[in-house]
C-alpha cells in the first residue's frame, strides 16, 4: 500500500505541486516588485520635497536679505540726515560765534572809543 500511495503521489500530485511554487514564487517576486517600486517612488518623493524645501529655504533666505538690505539702505539715508543735520548745524555754531565775537569786539572798541 505505501508503494502505491508514492507511486499516485509521484504520477499526479507532481503538477499541482509544481503549480503551487511556481504560485508562491510568483507572489513574493510581486510583493519584492511592489516592495522595490515602493522604496523608489518614496526616494523620488523625499527628493522632490527635500528640494521643494530647499527651494523655499533659498526663497525665504533671499526675502530676508531683500528685507534686511531695505533696512540697511533707510538706516544710511537716516544716518547720512543727521550727519547733515549736525554739518548745518555746526557751520550755524561757527556763524552765531564768529557775529558773537565781532558783535564783542563791536562793542569793546566802541567802548574804547568813548
Amino acid at each position: 500500500m505505501p508503494a502505491e500511495t508514492f507511486i499516485f503521489i509521484k504520477e499526479f500530485v507532481w503538477a499541482p505541486l509544481i503549480g503551487l511554487i511556481g504560485w508562491g514564487w510568483h507572489h513574493v517576486n510581486k510583493r519584492s516588485d511592489d516592495l522595490s517600486s515602493r522604496l523608489d517612488k518614496n526616494e523620488v518623493d523625499m527628493r522632490m520635497h527635500t528640494d521643494d524645501r530647499y527651494s523655499q529655504s533659498l526663497a525665504y533666505t533671499d526675502r530676508r536679505s531683500a528685507e534686511m538690505n531695505t533696512e540697511i539702505d533707510r538706516q544710511r539715508d537716516v544716518s547720512a540726515k543727521i550727519f547733515d543735520k549736525l554739518e548745518v548745524m555746526q557751520r550755524r555754531g561757527e556763524d552765531r560765534h564768529t557775529e558773537l565775537l565781532n558783535a564783542l569786539h563791536h562793542g569793546l572798541s566802541t567802548k574804547v572809543d568813548k
